[in-house]
């Protein structure tokens, strides 16, 4: 489901958000260098989490000893965590979508909140995750046998489970591109695959060594293949700062290949 969510939210979610913005205003316009970074956060936490594991020579199979596992997590957590603080405190003017009519410049700035609001909030945001996981569990079950029932390989359940997740900011980033604030878009994509990442990743760790359950992280070779051709073009897409419908359309063809071999591999 996190390999998923990293496929969706830089091949379906940009895909669509930049072939729509190109469509309505021509090219889409961005700053690349918040996109930079959270794209290279994104990277190395996916490299941690799933391309790792493959080659370490440990344990047999793509798995993590348990010293190893707590390392990445920590890891994936540390990258996420800089995200966030590089986003809302230290570099967040990167982040902001450019703006193109000055009257409506103050339209971006918002009032600091305050500390009890930013801590209630941190906690409703790891109950939310919390919530998440358990809700996706419980789901599992019905769409297994669903995907069971149509002959659908079991990668399959991921990627359902994973677009149910997105739906939310699946719809706002493609509102944010129609309106012209394709930055506003990719923080939401790349912030939905790391927080996926950096905050999943150190609570199903947490969950396995508790359970005693063995937890597979490496990719096979074909998801592997996927996952570094997504980052070349994500570079590719946000190293000029802006985009035209042809970037939108090789994402989406990404992803639907993506989608087809994993129906039918």
């Amino acid at each position: 489901s996190i390999f998923a969510t990293i496929m969706i939210v830089c091949n379906g979610i940009v895909g669509v958000s930049l072939l729509i913005g190109a469509i309505k205003h021509h090219e889409t316009i961005f700053k690349s260098e918040g996109s930079n970074i959270a794209l290279a956060l994104l990277i190395t936490a996916s490299t941690l989490a799933f391309v790792l594991p493959t080659y370490t020579t440990s344990t047999p199979g793509p798995n993590y000893t348990l010293p190893q596992l707590r390392g990445a997590a920590i890891a994936c957590f540390i990258l996420y965590a800089t995200y966030v603080y590089a986003q809302t405190i230290r570099h967040k003017t990167l982040f902001l979508a450019p703006v193109f009519d000055h009257a409506v410049h103050g339209s971006q700035s918002h009032p600091k909140p305050s500390n009890q609001k930013t801590i209630i909030s941190a906690f409703a945001l790891i109950m939310a995750l919390i919530a998440v996981i358990v809700l996706a569990k419980q789901l599992a079950p019905f769409i297994e046998a669903g995907v069971q029932a149509v002959g659908a390989p079991h990668e399959v359940v991921g990627i359902l489970i994973a677009c149910l997740v997105l739906l939310p900011e699946s719809f706002t980033a493609i509102r944010q591109a129609i309106d012209n604030k394709m930055q506003n878009s990719f923080n939401l994509a790349y912030g939905s695959g790391l927080a996926s990442v950096g905050l999943t990743i150190p609570v199903v760790a947490v969950l396995s060594y508790v359970f005693g359950i063995t937890l597979t992280l490496g990719l096979d070779a074909k998801s592997l293949v996927f996952l570094m051709l997504t980052f070349i073009l994500s570079i590719m897409t946000i190293s000029m700062g802006r985009a035209t419908f042809a970037q939108g359309i090789i994402h989406l063809v990404v992803f639907g290949a993506y989608l087809r071999l994993s129906i039918t591999p």
